[in-house]
């Protein structure tokens, strides 16, 4: 296959690959558009994990239609398709306007520096405007940086394009330097979504970077930089070796403050944009203890949230600490801070003593850093990212166990209780919440149920991981349906047709289908069990009106056939195995349930099995009586000749009547 079309309308074309605009899980391709040949287009071939951003792809296409001008890359098509390896080869394809070049190829690039001016005019208003249509969709773009900022090949000079930001998870293709200390200190598949405050972050140090002509910080050391923003702040980090203007000092000191509630939001940014000027708000400085704490090789760590930092760093040694209370004596005589004193006394209060090392870590990091990421053991996560972090434990099946078990503990409950979830049905539903109801449907570790029952509750963007299913990016339940049924047109089938991860996606995504489905899966008579499966199966293609599927219906008949061995009516199992081959052809379930779930039928199996049982009984009992006579020598004399007298007399009596009978003819 050397193209693909999408919408009868967008020709990819596949053997015209575009290397410069991939992204860190896309592959870029050129886009021939058949109603428009004068439109330039590319296509992104996104990947099945990570998942791109989903929820929000129709959120960007309403950006557009209330403000066609946006200086932003347009969406022009997006859709679940199948690429060129075959229809298990699926995937989201996301169709682009074609950009110039970026105006950053590499972050390491060295340049010449952006005049305030130019900056002000063809970076900052453009992508204003932007932010504000994305505030009012609840979005944030998590994408912006020089290498995905690019110039209008069809504009003025100079007009810029903000690149794509739905190919990815959230922040995922980020360098770290791009995103405020909240998200770059947690794993790059773990920041969650953001709020336009990061968005805010990422323009600050986009700002940086052009009016300083290359990076400001030598971007091989993310330690040192991570170090010197936590010791000295995020604008000292950054700030261009260069002489800025008072209002551009302004700007870059509002919109890199490490504090998110400090950092200017977008109505701040607006009145700089007016007057050059806003009134500075008082900044925080974090408070320096007068004496320092050794810990992990350093021994000049003055402020808590370096602590924090080379905790998760070394955390068996963070544990050795705590046991010690050295960080308690050292937040009361070097910083006299009393409220985290408070706070980690609290903490240990509230914890019984069954109470794991890695639970206990999670607070004491939480109150030296509060709002970091959550660390647990090596994993950091946001809140949001949570998800995606304990997806991308499934896929490489590394440490489930331990989601498990943080799952399960009330300590994520608590720092999770004020985090609201944007797409919830309810203004007041959050993480918190959230988890202590899908906590219950772990805890159920039959079908349906489990720890992949939290992966699809937590990730509403992520396929069904089922590896039945791999590479055919089932997003929906039809997709499911319909992927079953063309490995069922093959050879090279699965043994389960439902496995946990396809169960526990049906029951999360479609909460109507009736729980009895999954809980008799999970009985030991497989006989039974896989005609739950297949009265699920029926329930989801009448659901979802999908006819004829030969290629599912042959499968399921396949895998039944060897199970008819239950029915000891040998005609009956012929039968039944005539009727179930012709339904297969017909491609519908719902006849198959039918036939197979039948109480009546099994009654009668049964009852012709004891029928039968009865009667070889009663012929058992028969032949040893005659076994036992046989045994008895007078009897068998007596027997024999009763028996030979019988015969001799019925020949005599046979000779009399046909000689009786030839006389009286003759006669």
């Amino acid at each position: 296959m050397t193209s693909i079309t999408l919408a009868d309308r967008y020709e990819v074309l596949l053997y015209s690959p575009l290397p410069e605009l991939d992204t860190a899980t896309a592959e870029a391709y050129e886009v021939r558009d058949l109603k428009s040949p004068e439109a330039k287009l590319y296509a992104l071939k996104t990947s099945v994990f990570p998942t791109p951003r989903l929820s929000i792809i129709e959120k960007v296409f309403n950006l557009f239609h209330n403000n066609p001008t946006a200086r932003i890359l347009r969406l022009a098509h997006a859709a679940n398709t199948t690429w060129d390896q075959g229809l298990l080869d699926r995937s989201v394809a996301l169709v682009y306007q074609r950009p110039g070049a970026p105006i950053m190829q590499s972050l390491t690039d060295v340049f010449t520096p952006w005049t305030e001016e130019r900056i002000t005019k063809k970076l900052i208003a453009p992508i204003y405007d932007i932010l504000q249509n994305l505030r009012q969709e609840e979005i944030s773009h998590h994408a912006i940086r020089p290498t995905n900022i690019f110039l209008d090949i069809t504009g003025k000079q100079d007009d810029i394009l903000l690149g794509e930001c739905l190919s990815e998870p959230p922040g995922y293709g980020q360098n770290s330097v791009f995103e405020p200390l909240s998200l770059a200190l947690a794993d790059p598949i773990s920041r969650g979504e953001a709020t336009v405050c990061a968005d805010l972050f990422a323009l600050g140090v986009t700002i940086c970077f052009l009016l300083n002509g290359e990076s400001p910080v030598d971007l091989s050391d993310e330690r040192a930089i991570i170090v010197d923003r936590i010791e000295f702040g995020s604008f000292a980090t950054f700030l261009p070796k260069k002489q800025l203007s008072a209002a551009m000092t302004d700007l870059l000191r509002g919109l890199l403050t490490d504090t998110d509630d400090l950092r200017w939001n977008l109505k701040e940014v607006a009145s700089w944009l007016a007057n050059g000027r806003v009134v500075q708000t008082n900044f925080i400085q974090s408070r320096r203890a007068s004496r320092p704490l050794a810990f992990n090789g350093r021994d000049d760590i003055y402020t808590p949230t370096v602590l924090a930092y080379e905790m998760r760093r070394n955390p068996i040694a963070a544990l050795d600490l705590i046991a010690k209370n050295d960080i308690v004596m050292w937040l009361k005589n070097g910083l006299h801070d009393h409220v985290r004193v408070h706070l980690l006394e609290e903490l240990k209060a509230i914890m019984p003593s069954q109470t794991s090392s890695p639970e206990r870590l999670i607070g004491v990091l939480q109150i030296l850093d509060r709002g970091s990421p959550l660390f647990w053991q090596g994993k950091s996560f946001t809140p949001l990212g949570l998800g995606n972090s304990l997806a991308h434990a499934i896929v490489h099946n590394n440490a489930l166990e331990s989601y498990i078990r943080l799952i399960a503990s009330p300590i994520l409950s608590y720092y999770l209780n004020d985090v609201r979830i944007v797409a919830a049905n309810s203004p007041d539903e959050t993480l918190g919440r959230k988890i202590q109801l899908i906590r219950n449907t772990m805890e159920y570790r039959g079908m349906g149920g489990g720890i992949e029952s939290c992966l699809y509750h937590l990730c509403p963007d992520i396929p069904c991981l089922s590896a039945n299913l791999k590479n055919f990016n089932a997003l929906k339940i039809a997709d499911i349906v319909v992927g079953l049924n063309f490995i069922g047109m093959g050879n090279n089938r699965p043994e389960m047709i439902i496995d946990r991860h396809i169960a526990a996606f049906i029951a999360a995504r479609e909460t109507n289908v009736p729980q009895r489905f999954f809980h008799e899966m999970d009985v030991n008579n497989k006989f039974k069990k896989h005609i739950a499966m297949i009265k699920l199966l029926a329930e989801l293609q009448y659901r979802y009106k999908l006819a004829h599927l030969k290629g599912l219906a042959k499968w399921v008949v396949d895998v039944t056939i060897p199970l008819l061995s239950q029915f000891k009516n040998i005609h009956l199992r012929q039968n039944l195995e005539k009727r179930l081959i012709e339904l297969a052809e017909e491609g519908n379930l719902k006849p198959i349930v039918k036939l197979l779930d039948n109480r009546k039928l099994v009654e009668t199996d049964q009852m012709g099995l004891r029928q039968a049982q009865a009667e070889a009984a009663f012929i058992d009992k028969k032949v040893k009586a005659i076994a036992a006579s046989l045994n008895n020598d007078q009897h068998y004399s007596e027997s024999i000749g009763q028996n030979n007298a019988m015969i001799l007399s019925a020949i005599l009596s046979l000779g009399f009547t046909l000689f009786y009978i030839i006389a009286k003819v003759l006669v």
